[in-house]
């Protein structure tokens, strides 16, 4: 499901290419976490930087859409999925305070000025 690397002349310098396995475990892990870009320099396996620039690569070749639909489709023959009861959560902005105001925050020390 993953593009093919590309390939390059016999006499090409510079880095070899990273496992494609390992920069997709760490970005399923980072989608599966929620943990930040860089967070994935501690795990072993390539940088964060290397994970994202194949996250954005793979993102505009549509990569993850066929792969969710394998995943749908798969799981729907395996177990079935009851599509009457599918729930979409949209919340992307911040969380009303639902009328209340955060409490003042109390002074420390003499006003400046």
């Amino acid at each position: 499901m993953l593009p093919p690397p590309p390939v390059y002349p016999p006499h090409h310098e510079g880095r070899p290419r990273v496992c494609r396995r390992q920069v997709l475990t760490k970005i399923l892990y980072l989608l599966r976490t929620g943990a930040q870009w860089k967070a994935l320099d501690m795990l072993p396996g390539p940088s964060g930087s290397t994970a994202h620039r194949y996250y954005q690569e793979w993102l505009a070749a549509g990569v993850f859409q066929r792969l969710w639909t394998r995943v749908l489709q798969t799981y729907d023959t395996a177990a079935g999925i009851v599509w009457e009861w599918l729930v979409v959560d949209d919340s992307l902005g911040k969380r009303r305070s639902m009328g209340r105001k955060p409490a003042p925050t109390p002074r420390i020390g003499a006003k400046a000025g």
